[in-house]
């Protein structure tokens, strides 16, 4: 059964009418950064990560966290088979108390397989630059929550 249910999830189904592009890029000098976060409503691990990124940009300086765009991408639905839509997106980020601007990631994961990798597990992280190039990936299992936001304000520098 698990083998199946993870099939499916891999797998996917339907598709969205519209794409979304990478997050409106930061105007201004090359010293910016997008700090991309990938989750969602079903994941646990993401309910304790995510707004321990958010602890650690709530204490960094103003003139650092000015520099730091943050972008939650919801991924799926309410489940891991579902397609995710803005009102979920949008529900899920005031859920965790986070400041980042909601965003749908396409289906079927085209954001996190632009900036992450290409197997699908959350959380996960990316920096992107305001060309909407990666920085620097954070595939699910590789960081603690400090790591994107310090690596964001090493790059701002």
């Amino acid at each position: 059964m698990r083998l199946l249910l993870a099939a499916l999830f891999l797998i996917g189904c339907g598709k969205v009418n519209h794409v979304e592009p990478t997050p409106t890029p930061i105007p201004g000098p090359n010293n910016r950064v997008i700090l991309a976060v990938w989750g969602a409503p079903w994941c646990s691990v993401c309910h304790k990560m995510l707004p321990d990124i958010q602890s650690y940009l709530n204490v960094l300086p103003k003139a650092d966290r000015d520099k730091i765009q943050f972008v939650l991408y919801t991924p799926t639905g309410a489940t891991a088979t579902a397609q995710p839509n803005i009102e979920i997106a949008y529900a899920y980020a005031k859920e965790l108390g986070l400041s980042a601007e909601p965003k749908v990631d396409p289906w079927s994961w085209q954001m996190f397989k632009a900036h992450v990798s290409k197997y699908r597990a959350l959380p996960a992280a990316a920096l992107i630059d305001e060309k909407g190039e990666t920085i620097r990936s954070f595939p699910p299992g590789s960081f603690s929550p400090e790591d994107p936001v310090n690596w964001a304000v090493r790059h701002t520098k």
